[in-house]
């Protein structure tokens, strides 16, 4: 499971070395080196249609272990169904109080996309221990970490949107003082996807997750 990487899309399954659709559609497979794996749900989900056997999932191994967690829209009615399939953290683009106060219920970590001082408050009060900044550029970037935290060093921020996949874009969120940052298309491009650049993506990751082991060893 380690020594392959497979991103599935919603038409096919791919993993190098094997053409597609010749895995089930459930297949999951890890990256070398460490560690990320997506699966999209299939076009026929929908809010209400969903079941624990086909939940909108994505998991990620890091170090050994599995975390099972799933990236919504920002309504209330599905989260209930995946935690009970499995998964142990939410993330999501906008803060729901209702998403929030049944993760809390569940002792199941949740981090809301928040973007003023206010959203990021009240994401605390109800229980949200790591909160997403959204979009972190245009909310303002690694200043708006530094500022926000010299009033507020007991919050944990997590940016996401503007976190390039280089060592200088990682210097600058973590000397902000981010606890950690997430990526996406920065890291995973559209074109290594296309042309199934399997390999290249893993070096990106182990080359990203490299600078950030050596970004906070060096702070220290």
């Amino acid at each position: 499971m380690n020594s392959e990487t497979a991103y599935q899309s919603d038409a096919e399954t791919l993993v190098p070395g094997s053409p597609p659709n010749s895995l089930p559609q459930n297949t999951r497979n890890a990256k070398s080196g460490g560690t990320f794996i997506k699966r999209k749900p299939p076009e026929s989900s929908s809010p209400g249609s969903l079941n624990a056997a086909n939940p909108p999932a994505r998991e990620e191994v890091e170090g050994g272990g599995k975390h099972k967690w799933w990236s919504y829209s920002g309504e209330a009615p599905d989260p209930l169904q995946v935690i009970s399939a499995g998964a142990n953290f939410l993330v999501g683009p906008v803060l729901n109080a209702e998403v929030a106060r049944l993760c809390n219920r569940r002792k199941v970590a949740y981090s809301p996309g928040c973007g003023t001082p206010s959203e990021i408050s009240e994401a605390e009060e109800l229980g949200a221990e790591i909160v997403k900044i959204f979009p972190g550029k245009e909310v303002g970037g690694p200043a708006f970490v530094k500022n926000l935290l010299a009033p507020c060093p007991w919050t944990s921020l997590m940016p996401t949107g503007g976190v390039e996949a280089t060592r200088e874009s990682l210097e600058a969120w973590f000397a902000a003082g981010v606890a950690c940052v997430g990526m996406g298309s920065k890291l995973i491009t559209k074109e290594a996807v296309a042309a199934r650049d399997f390999a290249g993506i893993a070096r990106n990751v182990a080359q990203v997750l490299a600078w950030i082991h050596e970004i906070r060893s060096a702070a220290i």
